[in-house]
C-alpha cells in the first residue's frame, strides 16, 4: 500500500499496488478488481486531455487502414447485440463505424470532444448530429436505444459520472456496448509497463473483467456479458513492440518523437516516422498479415477463451 491521489475508476477501491512507471506516469493496479490506471489528479488529467486529438495524426492512422469506407465489418460484428432505434457513439473518432450504422438505416449521433474529429466526420460522412459535450447532446438528441464506446473509456477519468449520464440517456431496456484494452491480457506479465497501451499519455483507465462488472453495478446497469478478443498474432506482435519501445526509451529522446505533452512516444505498433504513403502501406500489410494468420495462429483463440486477449468488451443493459 502507498499514498496515492486517485481511487479505482471502476470499483472506487482505495486498495492498490504499484504496477510500474512509464514516461513520467505512475501506473497502479487495483487491489480489489485488478483494473489498471494512472495515478494522477483531475487537473493533471485535464492537462493531458487538452493536448489529445488536436491534430490529424490519429485520423491519418485510421484512414491508412480503413481508407474512406465505412467500417461495415465492425458494425456487422456488433450490431446483433444492439436493440433497434437511435444510436449514440461516444468518441467516434474518424466516424467509420458511425457511418456504417447510418448506412444500415440507423438514426445516429456522436459525442466527440475533438473539434478536429467532428469536422472530419461532417466533411467525410455528412453526419451532422454531433455533440461536443454531454450538455449539448441532451439538447439535440432523443433517448437512445444503444450506445457504443469503442476504444474510448480508457481515455476517461471519471467513469462513474459518464456511465450514469449514459444510463440516463438510454431508453429502458437499452444497451451500452464498450470495447477497450484489457488489464488482464496475457502480454502484461511478460512486458509490464512497456505494454503499448500504457504508452499513450491519456490512456488513464484500463479495466479488468471484474472492473467492468463493478462499474455496471455501481451505475445501475445490469452487466449482461463480458468477453475478450484480439487479432491473430496480436500478442506476439505486442511483445515485439514492447521490446522495441523498451530499447527506444532506454536511449532517451533520440529514440522517439515528442508528443504534444512532452513525453517521448510512438503510436503502438508504428514503425519509425516515415512519409505518410509508406506508413499507410505498412499498416495495410500488417492488417493483411493478421487476416492471413487466422488459419495458422491458434494463440488468439486461446487468449480469448481464457479471458486474456488484448481487447475486452462489456455489454450493459438499462433495466426496463
Amino acid at each position: 500500500m502507498f499514498a496515492r491521489v486517485r481511487a479505482c475508476p471502476y470499483c472506487n477501491s482505495q486498495e492498490s499496488r504499484l504496477f510500474g512507471h512509464r514516461l513520467g506516469h505512475r501506473i497502479v493496479r487495483c487491489g480489489r478488481c485488478g483494473s489498471l490506471f494512472k495515478d494522477l489528479t483531475p487537473a493533471e488529467f485535464s492537462e493531458l486531455h487538452a493536448h489529445a486529438f488536436t491534430d490529424n495524426v490519429f485520423l491519418e492512422r485510421v484512414v491508412a487502414v480503413n481508407a474512406h469506407k465505412p467500417d461495415i465489418r465492425t458494425w456487422r460484428q456488433f450490431a446483433p447485440l444492439l436493440p433497434p432505434g437511435p444510436l449514440l457513439e461516444v468518441g467516434p473518432g474518424a466516424g467509420h463505424v458511425l457511418a456504417a450504422a447510418r448506412d444500415d438505416g440507423r438514426e445516429v449521433y456522436g459525442l466527440e470532444s475533438s473539434a478536429v474529429h467532428r469536422d472530419f466526420i461532417r466533411k467525410t460522412w455528412g453526419i451532422e448530429t454531433l455533440a461536443d459535450s454531454p450538455e449539448s447532446l441532451v439538447d439535440m438528441a432523443p433517448p437512445f436505444a444503444a450506445v457504443l464506446a469503442f476504444n474510448t473509456i480508457e481515455h476517461m477519468y471519471d467513469l462513474e459520472t459518464t456511465f450514469r449520464f449514459l444510463g440516463e440517456r438510454l431508453r429502458p431496456g437499452g444497451t451500452i456496448l464498450v470495447s477497450t484494452c484489457n488489464a488482464d491480457c496475457a502480454i502484461l506479465p511478460l512486458v509490464g509497463p512497456y505494454w503499448a497501451m500504457l504508452k499513450v499519455p491519456d490512456h488513464v483507465s484500463i479495466p479488468s473483467a471484474e472492473g467492468l462488472r463493478k462499474l455496471g453495478a455501481r451505475t445501475g446497469l445490469s452487466t449482461e456479458r463480458v468477453w475478450t478478443g484480439e487479432y491473430p498474432l496480436e500478442t506476439p506482435i505486442g511483445i515485439l513492440v514492447a521490446a522495441r519501445d523498451w530499447w527506444r526509451e532506454r536511449r532517451g529522446p533520440a529514440g522517439g518523437h515528442s508528443s504534444s505533452n512532452g513525453d517521448v512516444t510512438q503510436d503502438p505498433g508504428d514503425p519509425d516516422p516515415m512519409p505518410s504513403d509508406g506508413l499507410s502501406a505498412q499498416r495495410r500489410i500488417l492488417r493483411r498479415t493478421m487476416e492471413l494468420a487466422r488459419g495458422v495462429d491458434p494463440s488468439y483463440r486461446l487468449t480469448a477463451r481464457l479471458g486474456r486477449a488484448a481487447a475486452i468488451r462489456g455489454l450493459f443493459r438499462k433495466p426496463s
